[in-house]
């Protein structure tokens, strides 16, 4: 690792330097920091509890709605298509 800060500034400016950059400061902008609030404030206590609701809305659910939804209503559908199957046989 570059120790002098001539080093250093000769690989930031290299291309792999460049690339690792641009791949770092796209990084950053995808994953923020969270700046985690003080134990026992009230910001923490807010904090705590809306991460409790969303563990609790989004228990099992990924990260892709679309496909999530999409398989709710199929799920409810061949639900729906097995109990009118069901009530059709029992009719007989």
């Amino acid at each position: 690792m570059a120790k002098s800060k001539a080093a250093k500034r000769a690989r930031a400016q290299s291309q792999r330097g460049q690339k690792r950059a641009a791949r770092d400061t796209r990084r950053r902008k995808e994953h923020p920091h969270q700046h985690l609030p003080k134990v026992g404030s009230r910001r923490d206590d807010a904090y705590l509890r809306r991460r409790r609701q969303e563990d609790l809305v989004d228990f099992g659910l990924g990260h892709h709605r679309r496909r999530n939804r999409w398989l709710a209503i199929g799920g409810i559908v061949i639900a729906l298509g097995a109990l009118a199957g069901l009530l059709a046989w029992l009719a007989l």
